[in-house]
């Protein structure tokens, strides 16, 4: 394990934010096969674990680097080798990142900002609800390939994601729980990442060891012809889609928070008290 504490010119901590490793694994290449990528805590503190192989690869390779990302600041980016970071977490490593944190928005800022989200998020709900959702097939982390038609008379949640994303992480573990909670009902719990390399993305889910299946797409097409956008054809992450048993979107929306959460958490009890097709009660079906 590595540690690291980035922070400002200023000395407060460069947080709200998020650190990305890779290795660079040949001289042609600039980043390599990128394989972690996590938030930084409040106090600006970060870590990177490492497995055996990545350890016996830094070991061979000194390219190993570390890329710092303040959310405040984004043109504020700060790369620095793997092996400058400290192995002791009472002495980490400090990371300066030029430049300050953003100055808080006052109440008026705010409350444009809350407005256009909620108005950018009503578009994304209402975009396509009621409609079928269009098919699409993708290959996933485990080597096979997925379609919705797979899941015929069962609800589907699909939620978009990258590695990297904040929210993403925080919303991570109560998609476990969903599917922990509901498969058994029916429940098909999906996760797409969005124009990230497929290498990426299948260490992020061996690390992560996510019990649902976890899909490529890398060349976001799914998003282009599947997923719904708002009016201007935007997507953001994470974004969730539910669909019940006859595939129809019934929930669409862009960002986590706890009334996301619950009002997500409350249509899925409702698609499942749903009458089911009964070729959703089948053999067959991946899990």
């Amino acid at each position: 394990m590595f540690y690291g504490r980035a922070v400002y010119e200023d000395g407060t901590p460069a947080y709200p934010g998020s650190c990305r490793a890779w290795f660079k694994r040949d001289q042609a290449s600039a980043r390599g096969g990128e394989y972690f990528s996590e938030r930084i805590e409040e106090d600006g503190s970060f870590r990177v674990s490492l497995s055996r192989e990545d350890r016996k690869q830094l070991t061979e390779n000194s390219r190993g680097m570390v890329e710092i990302s303040p959310y405040d600041a984004p043109r504020a980016v700060v790369r620095v080798h793997i092996d400058k970071l400290s192995k002791d977490p009472s002495t980490p490593y400090e990371v300066v990142v030029p430049g300050k944190r953003t100055p808080k928005r006052d109440e008026k800022q705010r409350g444009a900002m809350t407005s256009e989200r909620k108005r950018s998020a009503e578009d994304i709900a209402n975009c396509r609800l009621g409609f079928a959702l269009k098919p699409f097939e993708l290959p996933g982390t485990d080597g096979r390939s997925y379609r919705l038609a797979d899941y015929p008379g069962r609800p589907v949640l699909i939620n978009v994601f990258t590695t990297w994303c904040g929210p993403c992480e925080e919303e991570r573990p109560h998609l476990v729980q969903f599917h922990g909670r509901y498969a058994k009902s029916g429940l098909v719990v999906l996760a797409i990442s969005r124009g990230e390399e497929a290498e990426v993305v299948e260490d992020f889910a061996r690390r992560h060891r996510l019990p649902f299946p976890v899909l490529v797409d890398e060349a976001k097409v799914a998003l282009e012809h599947s997923l719904p956008t708002n009016s201007k054809g935007q997507s953001g992450v994470p974004t969730n889609i539910l669909i019940d048993r006859d595939h129809n979107v019934v929930y669409a929306d862009v960002g986590f928070d706890q009334e996301r959460l619950d009002r997500m958490r409350a249509l899925v009890e409702e698609v499942l008290d749903q009458p089911g097709n009964p070729q959703g009660k089948t053999g067959g079906l991946r899990p």
